[in-house]
């Protein structure tokens, strides 16, 4: 399927279209060649069952919802995206500029030097939504509230939407595998997954400007230019506490104050850098604890124990003393309830822990587990997550607190490091009257392409700010 949504703003079919349909006259769309021979062999009448689908671009929805609540997708909407031609997209990641020295003597032939790349591939998967609107529904709310359909499409462009910013950060294709990479998942697979320089490590500590400052200053030194810092709102509330604590207040007098004070901008000393929050950088925190709380076919509770045993690590960062774990399965649809270790496991110096999810015949639905881990007798918070189940095997999660339970996670880029391949952009489909209901599907086809990972850097482990002082 083609995006043909380029100057006329609709896919095929769309708005607007229907006068070439009618009278078979597909030169003025500016159609590929083989699209064009495909339209023009089957002919324009919509009843023939060989003619191709007919959707309708969603584009102009996603303009205005996106202008409307820009911080719920903020690098979705931030992102640069270019036409995919394929399924699998192979591309150049740039990791370096080759070797200095350019000078030369009188006559003689230029040094030979060249860029370093390594040879990346980005998939492009689908992703999709049906919308069911019954008659009842439509008749009874027509008066009251307006076209259903049409805010039930609004509805489900918004769900594409924020599932696209969620996988931008956290897709994952071992654990999900019908999910693209994101660009966490990006990075780790990476020759640069062990590069300093891509990481800073707050351990705990909050969010401060500084850590930001050191950010913009890395990827400058790379020959890039930071030009986006996310965070999640907890920690860019934080940032905005920070600045000017006096001056709580704006207007004249007593009347028409706005309080509060938001930074939307960082002045480094390499560039402007706008400042947003990312609402998707804030990890799973809690584990589900009941049925009720999980997504509809997510998978069910393991039912056996799951186990915990000391491993010998010398280069462990976990510190000495009483852990909690649990594990809750997930897959496409979403995470079910976690189940959790018997007791606490109590670690000893030099020593890591190995958290084990035994194979279950019975349980087949979860494609990855994600670990929870409490010290003592605390709250459990999301830690991790494992690789891909393996059917007939168990499952572990090695935990030497690289990643600590709790904290939070931020990102610093050159927009340019990224681009959104898209096969087809949101568009969508009316379906057939089975029953007295309207049903209609939105799909895009999407990949996410890390051009330069030189140029974006992970903020790891933020920590909780402090409480604010009365």
């Amino acid at each position: 399927m083609e995006d043909l949504s380029g100057s006329t703003g609709l896919a095929l079919g769309g708005v607007g279209t229907s006068s070439w349909l009618q009278r078979g006259d597909f030169s003025a769309l500016g159609l590929y060649p083989d699209t064009l021979k495909a339209l023009t062999t089957v002919g324009s009448d919509r009843t023939r069952s060989t003619h191709p689908m007919i959707g309708e671009s969603l584009d102009d929805i996603v303009k205005v919802l996106t202008a409307r609540a820009p911080y719920h997708t903020p690098i979705l909407n931030r992102l640069r995206s270019k036409r995919a031609f394929s399924t699998v997209e192979e591309f150049n990641r740039l990791t370096g500029l080759g070797d200095e020295g350019s000078f030369m003597t009188e006559g003689d032939l230029p040094r030979e030097a060249t860029s370093v790349y390594e040879r990346a591939l980005g998939h492009v998967r689908f992703m999709g939504q049906t919308g069911v609107i019954t008659g009842p529904m439509m008749a009874a709310a027509r008066a009251k509230f307006g076209n259903m359909k049409a805010k039930e499409l609004v509805n489900r462009t918004n769900r594409i939407l924020l599932d696209t910013e969620t996988a931008i950060l956290w897709g994952d294709s071992t654990a999900i595998p019908v999910s693209f990479d994101g660009i966490f998942k990006q990075f780790a697979a990476g020759s640069y997954a062990t590069d300093a320089t891509n990481l800073i490590d707050l351990r705990g500590e909050p969010i401060d400007l500084y850590y930001v400052g050191d950010g913009c200053q890395r990827i400058w030194d790379r020959h890039g230019e930071a030009s986006l810092v996310c965070l999640s709102s907890r920690d860019k509330g934080y940032v905005n506490r920070l600045q000017d604590p006096h001056r709580r207040y704006t207007g004249e007098g007593t009347t028409n104050v706005t309080p509060g004070i938001v930074v939307g901008k960082f002045h480094s000393d390499f560039g402007d850098v706008d400042m947003l929050y990312d609402k998707f950088l804030a990890p799973p925190r809690l584990p589900r604890t009941s049925a009720g709380d999980c997504e509809t076919s997510a998978p069910v509770q393991p039912t056996t124990t799951v186990a915990a045993a000391l491993i010998t690590d010398a280069d462990t960062r976990l510190p000495i003393g009483d852990y909690q774990y649990s594990a809750a399965g997930i897959n496409k649809y979403g995470e079910g309830v976690e189940k959790a270790l018997a007791g606490a496991i109590t670690v000893t110096t030099g020593k890591s822990v190995r958290v084990t999810i035994p194979d279950e015949a019975g349980n087949t639905t979860a494609t990855a587990y994600r670990i929870y881990r409490a010290v003592g007798a605390g709250q459990r918070y999301y830690l991790g997550m494992t690789g891909a189940r393996a059917s007939g095997a168990d499952t572990t999660f090695d935990d030497n607190n690289d990643f600590i339970a709790g904290c939070t996670r931020g990102l610093i880029l050159d927009e340019r490091a990224l681009t959104l391949a898209y096969l087809l952009r949101p568009t969508t489909f009316d379906l057939a009257k089975i029953a007295d209901t309207e049903r209609f599907m939105m799909v895009q086809y999407i990949g996410l392409l890390l051009y330069a990972a030189r140029w974006v850097v992970e903020l790891r482990n933020i920590g909780t700010p402090p409480t604010p002082s009365s």
